[in-house]
């Protein structure tokens, strides 16, 4: 938390980032398990794979630990088990099954079964016989426990990874690069790259270094309203995201974590609830929005709260305003009418990509500021 002051909003459009990009860059020394050279090098602990399968009637088990950090989030899996069997020499069967444990901001660790992930990897190039070896590896990612996703260790929905893997040797360096698509149930289609170099540093040491890239993109042309969520059909998602990103702010300034879900009745959009002494406790919510201003050029928070003034016998509602505008916003210059609501709050993001948000609140009370990194999935 931090102290109340004017900020500036700069948020464009809703979700007007076209795409997210991480750059993941690894560079990791391990010990060669036999004195030849190997034509692939990916798999774990690295992320990018190769065309390499195990053979015929071979098992290949891999225990590893991998730590992630995202905005506001640790992601710790120990152990991830990468088990791996050769059905023939050019096919590989796989199950990975995660424990993780996991850490966001303002809660306390938690711990469950990750998303397994299932794949079949098919090498249909030889490197003996083309020069270079080439693989497809559809894999196929999904939470197994309900209670890891209500928990938030792991993202509802499935993914599918659909990848081309390719590796060849130039000189003494190998080479294995891997691209495609990750399909994602609730969110946009990952685009992925990723490279790897080996060369042996010294006797019974090979070195590597590992470059990865996924980008997450909307596709060229589509329309605006789609892009903002602003279509008849998308108006439930558009409640819910804001809903969420709302109640996860609220959670920060209190201290508690909190969840949500869509509930549309008569005068509210979503519940809150949350737990607090062993009591369980619910917040109905309505969501209002100051519009971006090539829809309503004389849209201010003002005018927003002077219309709440519409709402009675309210004592219930907790009304949050999403300023959706690039401008100056002085929490302390606005003039709250008496409202018959149990508590008024507004929330926006701070920076122009959309990485950080802020709420502030409660304006029937003592106002504080809560500032968060955009949750990531």
């Amino acid at each position: 938390m931090t102290a109340l002051r004017s900020t500036n909003i700069t948020l464009g459009k809703e979700n007007e980032r076209r795409f997210a990009t991480c750059v993941r860059i690894a560079a990791v020394t391990v010990l060669a398990l036999a004195a030849g050279g190997a034509f692939g090098q990916g798999g774990p602990p690295l992320v990018t794979d190769d065309p390499e399968t195990p053979g015929d009637g071979h098992w290949e088990i891999n225990l590893a630990t991998i730590g992630e950090h995202t905005a506001g989030r640790w992601n710790l899996t120990a152990p991830d088990a990468d088990i791996n069997y050769g059905w023939g020499d050019h096919i590989q069967l796989k199950l990975d099954v995660p424990l993780d444990v996991v850490h966001e901001s303002g809660q306390p660790w938690k711990a469950g079964l990750g998303a397994p992930n299932v794949g079949v990897k098919w090498r249909f190039i030889d490197i003996e016989d083309a020069g270079f070896s080439m693989s497809t590896y559809p894999q196929y990612t999904r939470n197994w426990l309900a209670s890891s996703v209500n928990r938030g260790i792991t993202a509802p929905g499935g993914e599918l990874l659909l990848p081309i893997e390719v590796a060849t040797v130039v000189h003494d360096f190998a080479l294995d690069a891997e691209a495609g698509a990750n399909v994602v149930q609730y969110a946009t289609t990952q685009w992925i790259l990723g490279g790897i170099v080996a060369h042996s540093c010294a006797q019974g040491v090979e070195c590597l270094v590992e470059l990865r890239r996924v980008e997450r993109l909307i596709p060229p042309g589509t329309d605006p309203k789609i892009r903002h969520l602003r279509t008849h059909d998308l108006r439930d998602v558009r409640e819910l995201r804001l809903a969420s990103l709302f109640c996860y702010g609220w959670g920060q300034i209190s201290v508690q974590p909190m969840l949500v879900a869509h509930a549309e009745a008569q005068d509210y959009d979503a519940v809150a609830t949350w737990i607090d002494s062993d009591t369980a406790n619910f917040a109905p919510i309505q969501l209002k929005e100051v519009v971006p201003t090539d829809l309503n050029p004389e849209a201010t928070v003002q005018a927003v709260i002077d219309d709440l003034t519409k709402y009675r016998d309210s004592r219930d509602l907790t009304v949050a305003v999403h300023l959706n505008q690039s401008a100056r916003f002085s929490p302390l210059a606005l003039k709250i009418p008496k409202l018959d609501i149990a508590s008024l709050w507004i929330f926006g993001s701070v920076t122009p990509d959309q990485s950080r948000w802020g709420v502030w609140g409660n304006f029937l009370e003592t106002i504080q500021y809560g500032e968060f990194a955009y949750p990531e999935g």
